[in-house]
């Protein structure tokens, strides 16, 4: 049973209304890339190649995952409004090729290990929450500045965590 949750994707299908779809990873292909709309993958190791091909993506969800570094194919899903690599702490870069994603309006890498912005996230002018906590970033690229639309940037860090529980 160990790593269970890395064999299943949630997805959200549209088709005149909404419905919630739990589906293997290895049937993605299977899926009609027109209509999946939000993916959601958790303790995955990979990114699997099949999600490229949902073109009409606009969430894209990683969350306590190995996954080392971000594909630039990531970057081709041009309608992607939602990024989230939440707890994937073995990311450290964020490719330049961000910029590419014109019609984000949300990205989080919360508890990632990035320490710096790429200039390409100045691209991003539809931006309005970045979510950097638990990050290591510490100075902004000149080109951040062009983030006009940007209404709630998270960012900070603490050493030590507060444990999520008490005994009192």
């Amino acid at each position: 049973m160990k790593n269970l949750i890395a064999f299943f994707c949630i997805t959200l299908f549209i088709e005149g209304t909404a419905q919630i779809k739990i589906i293997k990873i290895s049937d993605l292909a299977k899926a009609n890339p027109n209509e999946v709309q939000i993916v959601d993958l958790q303790g995955i190791k990979s990114i699997p190649k099949e999600i490229y091909k949902f073109k009409n993506l606009k969430e894209l969800s990683i969350s306590m995952s190995s996954v080392k570094s971000i594909s630039h194919e990531i970057f081709l899903l041009s309608n992607l409004e939602r990024l989230s690599f939440n707890q994937c702490s073995n990311i450290k870069y964020i490719p330049d090729s961000i910029g590419l994603l014109v019609n984000l309006k949300y990205i989080s890498f919360t508890m990632s290990k990035i320490t710096s912005l790429p200039n390409g996230i100045g691209n991003l002018g539809k931006l309005k929450d970045l979510n950097l906590s638990y990050c290591r970033v510490k100075t902004f690229p000149e080109s951040f500045y062009k983030l006009h639309q940007l209404k709630s940037l998270s960012v900070g860090f603490r050493e030590q965590q507060p444990p999520l529980f008490t005994d009192d």
